[in-house]
Order: C-alpha cells, then sequence, then structure tokens
C-alpha cells in the first residue's frame, strides 16, 4: 500500500509534464494553431483541368450547387464547370484582359481586373451575355487579386494582392451591392502574423484568392507565391495557417465553398496541367487545445 501511495503522488505531475512537453514541442516546430478546420488537406479529390484554363485564375459556385463559374488570366471568357473540372459550355464576355478572380451573385455575376474594375454579367444563363462595366473607385497603383462575395453583409470584397511592407497586413475593400459604390476605406485588414506559425516571404502576404465559409462565416485565403492557406476571422485577423505542397499545388489562384461546406482550390499549372482539387466538408472548426487549458482541466 505504502508503494503504491508513492507512485500515485509521482504519476500525475509526471503526466503533466510530458503533455506539457509535448505542447512545447509543437509550438518550436510553428504548428500549433488557434483552431483545426474541417479538411483532409493531404487528400483532396483531384482533377486535371483542360488546357484551355491553363491559367485559371478564379472559381466560384452557382446557383445550383452542382457547378462551378470559372475564368482564364488574360482571356475574356466565362467557362462552366461541372464538380470534376471538366468544361460543360463557355462563352465570351469581354475582349482579353488580366482577369482576377468571379463571384456568383444569384443569377448574375462579377467578373474583376486587377484593377478593381468589375465586369457584371445580369444572367449567366442566358444564350448570349452581355457584360456591364463598373469602374473602381480606388487608389491608382492598388493591384487586386481576389474577389468575394459576402452575402450577409450584400458586398463584393476585393482583396488587396499585396501586404504592405512593415506590417503586412492586406487591405480588403467593399463594393456595396445595395447601392452600387465602393468605399473609399478598407472594412477589413487581412493579418497573417496573428496566426500562429505562420511566415511571410518579404512580409508581404501576397494573395491570390480569398472566400467567405458558408457554415463559419470565416475568410479562407490563399497564397500563390507562399502557397499558404491562410484562415481568418470577420476582422481579417489570422486563427491559423497551413503550408500547402509547391509539387501539388505549383500556384494556387482560385478558392471557394458548396453551401455544404465542400472546398475547392484551384491552381494554374505552370509546366504542367492546371488542377481542381475539392476538400470534403468534415464537421465544425475545433479550437485547438493548449498547455493552459490543458493544465486546468487536469
Amino acid at each position: 500500500m505504502l508503494q503504491m501511495s508513492f507512485s500515485s503522488r509521482w504519476f500525475l505531475p509526471a503526466l503533466v509534464l510530458v503533455l506539457l512537453g509535448c505542447d512545447q514541442l509543437t509550438r518550436k516546430e510553428g504548428k500549433k494553431q488557434a483552431l483545426e478546420i474541417p479538411y483532409d488537406l493531404e487528400n483532396p479529390s483531384e482533377f486535371i483541368l483542360d488546357d484551355e484554363l491553363h491559367e485559371i485564375s478564379g472559381i466560384s459556385p452557382l446557383a445550383d450547387g452542382k457547378s462551378l463559374a470559372a475564368i482564364n488570366d488574360e482571356t475574356g471568357k466565362l467557362y462552366f464547370l461541372d464538380l470534376e473540372g471538366n468544361i460543360l459550355k463557355s462563352k465570351w464576355f469581354h475582349k482579353g484582359g488580366d482577369y482576377e478572380d468571379i463571384a456568383v451573385v444569384g443569377n448574375g455575376l462579377y467578373i474583376m481586373k486587377s484593377n478593381g474594375n468589375l465586369y457584371f454579367i445580369e444572367d449567366y444563363a442566358a444564350d448570349s451575355i452581355d457584360s456591364q462595366t463598373i469602374k473602381a473607385r480606388l487608389k491608382d497603383g492598388i493591384e487586386i487579386e481576389s474577389l468575394t462575395y459576402d452575402e450577409a453583409a450584400d458586398k463584393l470584397l476585393l482583396l488587396v494582392k499585396a501586404g504592405d511592407s512593415k506590417h503586412g497586413k492586406a487591405p480588403v475593400f467593399a463594393f456595396n451591392l445595395r447601392n452600387s459604390s465602393f468605399g473609399v476605406d478598407p472594412v477589413m485588414l487581412v493579418d497573417p502574423k496573428a496566426a500562429h506559425g505562420v511566415t511571410v516571404k518579404g512580409k508581404s502576404l501576397r494573395a491570390s484568392a480569398m472566400a467567405k465559409h458558408p457554415i463559419t462565416g470565416h475568410f479562407y485565403v490563399v497564397t500563390s507565391i507562399n502557397r499558404m492557406l491562410l484562415v481568418c476571422d470577420s476582422q481579417g485577423n489570422g486563427l491559423a495557417s497551413f503550408k500547402l505542397s509547391k509539387k501539388k499545388y505549383p500556384q494556387p489562384e482560385g478558392i471557394c465553398f458548396l453551401p455544404n461546406g465542400d472546398m475547392f482550390i484551384s491552381t494554374e499549372g505552370l509546366s504542367k496541367p492546371a488542377k481542381l482539387f475539392r476538400f470534403n466538408y468534415m464537421g465544425t472548426e475545433i479550437p485547438a487545445v493548449d498547455a493552459d487549458s490543458l493544465k486546468s482541466g487536469l
């Protein structure tokens, strides 16, 4: 009995030290996250895209939830894809240009140029489509890389490609769909440094696409140069970051979600074919357990 009492006195403190040590090791490796996302980033469904989409630059789900709209950089052509990336049909909407992203809103859609100009198509299902040009009211020299629809705010959000050199924060401007006007000031700042373990080359975000999660409300941002997936709250504060494989995602340029939470990421081909990846939604995001909460639980 005395021997069991002695072992019991030492077992619990030792267990706490082991668990805390494991957590500290995780922190040192820079992999500790504020939350764990409900996707298996290592094992998505993978689809090779047609050569016409070699420089795919934006994707967005259509209203039916069974197909995607996509654009190819430098080509004024709108593509409709099934959920395996096969081209169902395509339509010309404008002459060639530096088109960066696309956002579907109801039966219409908006296509964005790198200078922030928008091309509005009222009914993308019509046999022939015309686009209405909406000039951006942004400062000269700002390069916009991402366009996403925020249904709750009824606004289009335009994410600047690079954050400032000092802080790395990338501003997000808004186009109000209720009065068809651009806001002068940013509505949020995407801050990658708030995420645990995130590293940004040259202190610049270099975002390539952003989409709002339909269930959690968080914003997911992909970067093409750093090849990261960054998860942010509604203010742009980084909650988690994940490194994307250079071999699998040579230049990720698009991201979107189906209403059920399934996530799609598209990547340009560079020296290989462009691809579309589908990640099945596996439930809600889970806050990561840290050493302090583990200790208090014991």
